[in-house]
Formats: C-alpha cells, structure tokens, sequence
C-alpha cells in the first residue's frame, strides 16, 4: 500500500508541475459584526493586515469589501480577496501561514466579525473600469444565480456572446467604463452556481450604462439570453477597495 501511494504521490506531483494555470481564485468571507463593533473597528483590522502583509512580501493580493446598500443577505459585510491563480494563492497563503502572519491577523479580524468563507474561480467578461488610485469606493452589482432545469455551465455561451455584443454597443457609446466578473464556486458552501459582479465607478456612471444596457435591442437580447439558462437574485453594494497588488514588472 505504501509503494502504491508513494508511486500515485510522485504521479501527482509530476502532472501538477506541467500542469496550465487556473483562472484567477477568489477567496470570500461573509461577516457579521459582533455585538458593540463597527465597521470602524473593522478598518482597524483591516489596516493591521495590510501591514502584515507588506511585512510579509505578499505582491499579488488584490482585496476589498462589499457593504449592502440595497442587498437581502444576512451579513454586514463581505471581505473579497483576489489571486492571478491558484498556484500564487497557494505560494502566498501559506508564506502567511509559516510567518505567522495569518494567525495574527485572524486574531484581528476575529475580534471584530464572524465569517463564513469560500473559495472561486474568476473570470473577466469585460474589463474596462478606469484606475483611479485616488478614489477606492465603486459600486458593485452582484447577481447569484443558478441554473434552470436542463441547463449548465455550458449552456452559458449563448448568453456571453449576447451580453458581450451589448456591452460593445456600450462601450461605442462610451459607457462601457466597468467591470464585470463571472465566479464559478471551486470550494465553497454557496446558495448559487454561479456568480457574477460588475462593478461601476459611482451611482451615475452605473445609471448612464444600465440605462442604455435595459432600453437597447442588444441588452434586451441578452436578458432574453440569460433568462433561457438562469435565475438570478441581486443586489446592489458600496465596494472599498482595501488593498492593491504590486505593480508587476
């Protein structure tokens, strides 16, 4: 038994170093603060970790969080952090892990919210939200759905490929400034089966776009699209982002 683990141990490992980079992993944690603490203590904690982190080498993560402004979920408050793939969130959680890093900051956070987590992958359907280091609030639309009877994941190109065309028109009329992301669980407890998030600079910038996305033949098209396949609940949330990766060379 112990050589044929030893055999099936040394195969694993020698496929998972030719092995092609995963989309980008997304880790969640959905909070509530404890009796007496407020998003203020919060801030304290968060700055704490973004210390630690620096201290600790960590280049790559990406983090904000997602406070409701018109949402019906149980939490106060979701903590989004973003890695470019598995590999580097492997690399980098568990540098955090051996320095101590993460159980400090645990210690923190703990103090102020309890969580629950997960883990998704990521992948960009438009790209296109101005980078303004001096302004860290957006607003951020996320859709949890799930998929109708009969239909799955690959059911979905249908949809892209509308929504893509939609948000062409947009973007032609100069109101494709925007983000928006699809998130697939990987490991995570979720009430849906797939996610997505656009994110906008401010409320007006979301108005002008979603205005001319909803009155259009080409969004009315690609609603038309996402209907065949999912069913979605929404929300809308205030996005501050709380940490930025290094730049890359």
């Amino acid at each position: 038994m112990k050589k044929v683990l030893s055999t099936l141990l040394i195969a694993m490992m020698a496929s998972a170093s030719f092995a092609a980079e995963t989309p980008g992993v997304v880790e969640t944690y959905a909070c509530n603060l404890k009796p007496g603490k407020t998003l203020a203590d919060l801030d304290k904690a968060t700055a704490y970790f973004n210390g630690q982190v620096d201290a600790a080498g960590v280049e790559t993560y990406f983090a904000a969080t997602l406070v409701p402004v018109r949402a019906n979920i149980p939490y106060d408050v979701i903590w989004v952090g973003a890695y470019p793939n598995l590999t580097t969130f492997a690399n980098e959680e568990t540098a955090l892990a051996e320095s101590g890093v993460a159980a400090r900051v645990n210690a923190e956070f703990d103090e102020v919210v309890s969580c629950k987590s997960g883990l998704y992958f990521s992948n960009p359907l438009h790209s296109a939200l101005p980078q303004e280091m001096d302004d860290n609030e957006s607003m951020v639309q996320v859709f949890g759905c799930n998929f109708n009877d009969g239909k799955g994941p690959a059911d979905l190109a249908a949809a892209h490929k509308a929504y893509g065309t939609a948000v062409s028109a947009l973007t032609a009329a100069n109101l494709g400034n925007f983000t928006t992301i699809q998130w697939m669980p990987y490991l995570a407890n979720a009430p849906f089966d797939v996610a997505y998030l656009s994110v906008f600079d401010d409320m007006k910038s979301m108005a002008a776009s979603d205005s001319m996305y909803y009155t259009s033949k080409e969004g009315a098209a690609a609603e038309a699209e996402w209907a065949k396949v999912l069913s979605c609940k929404s929300g809308l949330y205030l996005g501050t982002r709380v940490r930025q990766p290094a730049p890359q060379e």
